[in-house]
């Protein structure tokens, strides 16, 4: 870990990461880290907006006033210049790219971030990740009479429930070791061994195997799905079976809100992170800003307004 303890700890290097970044450091921070799980700055911009396209400055009919430093422009090149040169000049802003972060944990008032180029401390942190794809669904068919219990993601578990959770990704290890507190599960995954998970999840799932509250079929795949009287029937590739009462599938292209659950961050009914007028959450001095916040879609310019906004609460300014 390393010891130098950061102002502020931005995890995302799009628009909104990057406002907040620079308007901190105008507002007088001088240790300022953004973590980038790509290679890249603004990667969902370079990467799927076309050459050429404009970029508007205001959003569902509203004018939106810039409240920050940053000049807005309208094209995706003149943007993307823009980030680079802010994050080129700056001296105060420290960027690591293909920094996955896994885990954010406060500590005696201090936040431990774990990511996969290390762990660093600081007195803020600023989520400010994009919403990922919708869940990718298995090629066979799934019984349609099982559709309530058959979920891609945790909303509708409650209680005490058998459950089989399927995938090899941080996701599924995620769901199985949260999920086996409460709840008898089994976690199934097509390979022999678990090589995808990040360090941390890796070392919780081998802790579930060895204390017996997690239960594993691995290198096997899931032959058919059979309605058992409203219970899932599984049949896999060696002939096997098993009953459950819930099956969560873990295949990749999730949302975030179980990074964000994991962080301590409180979430509402329709999954939303839960935050006031600063952006703040629960937590104290954890904050969220960017698409994550945007329920029906968002702007460039709320972004950034909102990178402002926390760098002023932030410094008392």
């Amino acid at each position: 870990m390393s010891d130098k303890l950061y102002d502020i700890i931005i995890l995302g290097a799009g628009p909104a990461g990057v406002a907040t970044a620079y308007e901190a450091e105008l507002l007088g921070l001088k240790n300022i880290l953004i973590l980038e799980k790509t290679d890249t700055n603004c990667n969902t911009i370079r990467n799927f907006y076309e050459n050429g396209k404009p970029i508007d400055r205001d959003w569902g009919g509203f004018e939106v006033d810039l409240l920050g430093n940053i000049d807005f422009k309208f094209v995706k090149e003149h943007k993307i210049e823009l980030f680079d040169e802010i994050l080129n000049k700056s001296t105060n802003i420290e960027i690591k790219y293909n920094s996955e972060v896994y885990l954010v944990e406060k500590k005696d008032d201090i936040f431990e971030v774990e990511s996969k180029t290390g762990s660093y401390n600081s007195k803020n942190v600023v989520i400010s990740i994009g919403r990922m794809a919708k869940p990718k669904k298995p090629d066979y068919k799934l019984p349609r009479k099982l559709g309530k219990i058959i979920n891609f993601d945790l909303s509708k578990v409650s209680g005490k429930e058998k459950i089989l959770v399927v995938g090899g990704g941080d996701s599924a290890s995620e769901y199985a070791t949260s999920l086996s507190k409460n709840n008898e599960v089994t976690i199934a995954y097509r390979r022999k061994k678990f090589t995808r998970p990040n360090p941390i999840n890796q070392k919780k799932l081998e802790e579930k195997f060895e204390s017996g509250d997690l239960k594993y079929k691995l290198g096997l795949d899931i032959k058919e799905i059979i309605d058992e009287n409203g219970l899932i029937k599984i049949i896999y590739s060696d002939d096997s079976t098993g009953i459950y009462e819930r099956m969560i599938f873990a295949l990749g292209g999730t949302t975030p809100i179980d990074f964000i659950s994991n962080c301590g961050i409180d979430i509402d009914a329709k999954l939303q992170p839960i935050f006031d007028n600063n952006n703040e959450t629960n937590v104290k001095n954890l904050f969220v800003v960017g698409d994550i916040v945007f329920q029906n879609g968002g702007s460039i310019s709320m972004a950034f307004n909102q990178g402002y906004s926390v760098a002023k609460y932030i410094t008392n300014t």
